[in-house]
């Protein structure tokens, strides 16, 4: 009886440090971002990092006319304004367009962008459709003010 209490016990602590084990999560010490668990409908359950803007290099522009946020760069123009093509081909596929002028060096440079978008993960969730509609080249880039 002695004996079946021990292995209970065994079992029940082994259970219990195997569930606690799984509730502190999967640590690296070099990367302290979470891992986020996912469960398919064949009930097995797959890890993966969630994307965040601290994941990836974000290219900024500088501007203090141009409202802040995330956006998709679909265009850079030196010198020209872009032809209105781009910003119908935005406007058919129901995407926010928005040109910003920006001085470098004295010359005028057209940034043509679909947005604004709140967070980084708002924008990147968009970016497949702006690459099969506007250019395949789209990217996340963010507007702050100077």
């Amino acid at each position: 009886m002695k004996q079946k209490n021990i292995i209970k016990g065994t079992i029940l602590l082994g259970s219990l440090s195997f569930f606690i084990g799984c509730e502190t999560g999967v640590s690296n010490k070099h990367d302290k971002t979470p891992f986020r668990a996912t469960e398919s409908s064949s009930h097995t359950v797959s890890y993966s990092k969630p994307i965040t803007a601290k994941t990836s290099k974000i290219e900024k522009i500088f501007s203090k006319s141009g409202t802040p946020g995330y956006y998709l760069q679909v265009g850079y123009f030196k010198s020209e304004k872009p032809s209105t093509t781009l910003k119908d081909k935005a406007h058919k596929a129901n995407l926010p367009y928005t040109l910003i002028k920006k001085y470098e060096g004295g010359e005028p440079r057209y940034y043509a962008l679909v947005g604004p978008y709140r967070s980084y993960n708002q924008a990147n969730a968009v970016k497949s459709r702006v690459r099969t509609h506007l250019t395949p080249s789209a990217f996340v880039t963010e507007v702050v003010r100077p």
